[in-house]
C-alpha cells in the first residue's frame, strides 16, 4: 500500500469547541501516555486507591463503591486463579447488562485472563459457537445464566458461578503481573462468510483509545457516564473503561429490557453528564420525549454505531441543554475510534448527514483506491487506518487477518487496517462517512454481515435461494429484507422461518420483512444482481392466520397505537409482534404509547410475552380499574 505522509491540523474551531468541554464542578486531570506502559486492572486499582469511597457502578439491584468492586473482583479472580492458574488464556462471561458483568471483566484482567462476553439474549447456539471458537475452557456466570452456561460449555469446559462462590476467597489484589503487550479482550463481530469472527486487542490498545477518548471529552472523577450498549461489542468496552479508569460513575441500563420509555426518567434522575446514543435509539427516545423531559446535568452526548443525520443534532437540541456539547465519531471493532467531531448549538451541518470529524492522536486516516494506492482531496476512497495501537488480529483466522492488516511499516512498529468503509476528505482534512465498501449494514447500531442471515437462511426447510440486503424501514431506519426463493411450489411459513432464525441468530440480525421470488435477478456474469431486486415497500407480511379486526375499544385503540409505531394501514389482533416488524426499540414505543393511553404501567417484556394486539388487550384489562373495565372506553382511561 502506498500512502501520503501529510499530517491532518485539527482547525482551531473544532478545538475551541473542545474547549468547553468540560464538567464545571470538578476538576480534570489529563490522562498521560505514560499510563498505556501497564495493564487496565494496574490503572483500575490505582483508581480505586484514590477514591475508595466514590460511587462506581450503579443499576437497579447494585450499587457499588470502587473500593468495594475492586474487592468483589478480587475475590472473583481469586476464584478463577484457583480454578485455572494465571495463564494467559479466553474466559468467557455470560451475564445479564449490569454489575455482575463489570465485576467478571476487572476479575479476568486482574487474573492474567483475556475476557469474551456472551450477551445472555442471543442464541444459546451462538453463544456456544464463540466459546468454541474462541477456546474458553471456563465460563463465568451467576444463578440467572448458570443453566444457560452450562448448555453451551463444551466437554471440558467448566461454569463457574459468581454467586457461589466458595467462603474465604481473597479480597486482596492478585499482584499478577500482566503486560501492557497481553490479550486484554475478545469480541465477535460478523463475518461474510456466515461465521462471526473474533477481534482480539491488548491491554496496551484499550489504555490508549481510553487515553484518547478522556483527553478529547474531558472524562473526570465527578462525570456520571451511561452504558447502554451490550457488552458484546467495542463501544461497551469504550465506555466501561473511560468510566472506570478516571473514577467516574458507570449507569449500565439495559434499553431491550427496560424499555425506551423508562430511559428519560433513569437519565434525568441519575443526573448522567455524559451519553452515548446510537441514531437509532436517539430517534426512538425523542419521539416520546414531552415538554416536561429535561436533562440539565448532561454535557456531552456521544453519537455513533452509524450514519448521524443533520436531524438528529437537531433532535438533540431539542431535547438536551443549550450548552451540551455533541460529539460525533468514527469507530470500529476493528480499529477502536479513529475520528471525532465536536458541535456546539452554532455549528451548521450543511449537509443530509454529519461529518466524522479529524483523527485522533496516534490514528492516521488514510483514503485509498481498490489498489491500495493514495487518492486526492474530494474523491471517495476506502477508509484504511495506520497505527500502532490497532488489535493483534482475527481469532484463529490468519488469512482474515492478512487481507486487512498489513504489516509492511513494521520497522515504525505501526500497522495498516483496511476498514472497509467508504470515506470522502474536505480540504481541511474532515472525514465524511459514506458508507461500506461491501455489503455490510448498521441495524439499530450493530454491524451485520448480510451473508451470515443468508447463511442461516439456507438451513430452513423448504428455503432453497435467498439474498438478504439492508432496506429503509420505519423512520427510514434501516432495516432487513430477505429474499426467498421456495425449494417448492409451497413457500416456508413465515412464522417457521422466524422461529428458525431466532433459534440461531440475535434480534437485530432478524429481516424485518421476507419477500418471496420465483428466482432471484442476476446480471450478465450469473452473479446476483441486487439492484434488481423488487422493493417490498410496506406491505403486510403474509401471514398464515387470517385477519381478525379488534373486537372492542381496547383492542381497536392498540390497533391503532400498533398500525402507527410499525406503520402499517391495520394491525390484526392475532398478528405476532416479531413477524410484521417488531423489534425491542419500536417496542419501547409501543408501551410508552399505552401507558400514555391506558396509564398502565408495563414492562417492555411485556411485549414478547403477550406479542398480539388480543393478548396485550387481555393484560391491560386485568390492570385497570374495575369501573373502566366495564366500559371499555379509552375516554375512560385514567390518564397518566
Amino acid at each position: 500500500m502506498t500512502v501520503d505522509e501529510d499530517f491532518i491540523a485539527v482547525p482551531a474551531w473544532q478545538t475551541a469547541i473542545r474547549e468547553k468541554c468540560y464538567l464545571p464542578s470538578a476538576e480534570f486531570k489529563a490522562f498521560d501516555r505514560t499510563e498505556l506502559e501497564q495493564s487496565i486492572s494496574d490503572r483500575f486499582e490505582a483508581i480505586a486507591r484514590q477514591f475508595p469511597d466514590r460511587l462506581a457502578v450503579k443499576t437497579q439491584r447494585h450499587e457499588l463503591r470502587y473500593a468495594e468492586l475492586n474487592r468483589a473482583a478480587n475475590r472473583v479472580a481469586s476464584a478463577i486463579l484457583k480454578e485455572c492458574g494465571a495463564a494467559p488464556e479466553p474466559v468467557a462471561l455470560l451475564f445479564e447488562h449490569g454489575a455482575s458483568m463489570i465485576t467478571a471483566i476487572l476479575a479476568c484482567l486482574k487474573a492474567g485472563k483475556f475476557y469474551v462476553p456472551l450477551d445472555p439474549a442471543f442464541p444459546g447456539v451462538r453463544a456456544a459457537e464463540f466459546v468454541d471458537d474462541s477456546q474458553a475452557r471456563l465460563v463465568l456466570t451467576n444463578d440467572a445464566n448458570s443453566e444457560l452456561a452450562r448448555a453451551i460449555l463444551t466437554v471440558s469446559g467448566t461454569a463457574l458461578n459468581t454467586d457461589r462462590l466458595v467462603p474465604g476467597l481473597s479480597a486482596d489484589n492478585p499482584g499478577i503481573c500482566v503486560s501492557p503487550d497481553q490479550l486484554a479482550y475478545l469480541v465477535y463481530t460478523t463475518g461474510s462468510t456466515g461465521r462471526p469472527k473474533g477481534v482480539e486487542n491488548t491491554h496496551r490498545n484499550v489504555l490508549h483509545f481510553i487515553m484518547n477518548y478522556t483527553n478529547a471529552i474531558h472524562i473526570c472523577a465527578g462525570d456520571r457516564m451511561t452504558l447502554l450498549r451490550s457488552f458484546s461489542v467495542f463501544g461497551a468496552v469504550r465506555d466501561t473503561f473511560s468510566a472506570l479508569l478516571n473514577g467516574a460513575a458507570l449507569f449500565p441500563f439495559d434499553v431491550k429490557s427496560e424499555g425506551v420509555n423508562r430511559l428519560a426518567g433513569w437519565l434525568a434522575g441519575n443526573r448522567l453528564t455524559i451519553a452515548f446514543f446510537s441514531p437509532a435509539l436517539l430517534r426512538s427516545f425523542a419521539g416520546i420525549l414531552t415538554q416536561n423531559d429535561a436533562f440539565p446535568e448532561l454535557r456531552v452526548i456521544r453519537l455513533g454505531s452509524e450514519t448521524v443525520r443533520a436531524s438528529d443534532v437537531e433532535l438533540c437540541r431539542k431535547h438536551f441543554p443549550a450548552d451540551c456539547i455533541i460529539v460525533n465519531g468514527l469507530s470500529s471493532s476493528e480499529t477502536g475510534t479513529i475520528a471525532k467531531y465536536f458541535m456546539d448549538t452554532r455549528t451548521p451541518v450543511r449537509s443530509s448527514t454529519v461529518p466524522v470529524g479529524y483523527p485522533l492522536e496516534d490514528m492516521e486516516v488514510l483514503l485509498v483506491d481498490e489498489n491500495g494506492r493514495s487518492i486526492e482531496v474530494g474523491e471517495v476512497g476506502e477508509i484504511a487506518i495506520r497505527s500502532r495501537y490497532l488489535p493483534r488480529q482475527f481469532r484463529g483466522t490468519p488469512e482474515r487477518t492478512k487481507q486487512r492488516y498489513e504489516d509492511e511499516f513494521s520497522a515504525r512498529d505501526e500497522r495498516v487496517v483496511r476498514t472497509g468503509d467508504l470515506g470522502m476528505r474536505k480540504r481541511d482534512g474532515c472525514l465524511e462517512f459514506l458508507g461500506r465498501s461491501d455489503f455490510q449494514v448498521k441495524i439499530r447500531g450493530f454491524r451485520v454481515e448480510p451473508a451470515e442471515v443468508e447463511q442461516a437462511l439456507l438451513t430452513v426447510d423448504g428455503v432453497r435461494e435467498t439474498a438478504v440486503v439492508a432496506r429503509d424501514g420505519h423512520g427510514q431506519e434501516q432495516s432487513l429484507v430477505a429474499y426467498v426463493v421456495p425449494a417448492d411450489t409451497v413457500a416456508p411459513e413465515l412464522s417457521d422461518m422466524h422461529q428458525a432464525l431466532r433459534r440461531v441468530l440475535p434480534d437485530y440480525m432478524i429481516p424485518s420483512a421476507f419477500v418471496m421470488l420465483r428466482s432471484l435477478p442476476l446480471n450478465a456474469n450469473g452473479k446476483l444482481d441486487r439492484a434488481r431486486l423488487p422493493d417490498p415497500q410496506s406491505a403486510y407480511p403474509e401471514l398464515k392466520r387470517p385477519y381478525v379486526s379488534p373486537r372492542n375499544q381496547v383492542e381497536a385503540e392498540l390497533a391503532r397505537i400498533w398500525s402507527e409505531v410499525l406503520d402499517f394501514d391495520r394491525i390484526g389482533v392475532h398478528d405476532a409482534f416479531l413477524e410484521i416488524g417488531g423489534h425491542s426499540l419500536l417496542a419501547g414505543q409501543i408501551v410508552a404509547r399505552v401507558t400514555e393511553t391506558f396509564g398502565v404501567e408495563l414492562p417492555v417484556r411485556s411485549l414478547f410475552e403477550s406479542p398480539t394486539v388480543a393478548e396485550m388487550a387481555s393484560v391491560i384489562v386485568e390492570d385497570l380499574p374495575a369501573t373502566t373495565q366495564a366500559d371499555e372506553a379509552p375516554s375512560s382511561f385514567p390518564s397518566k
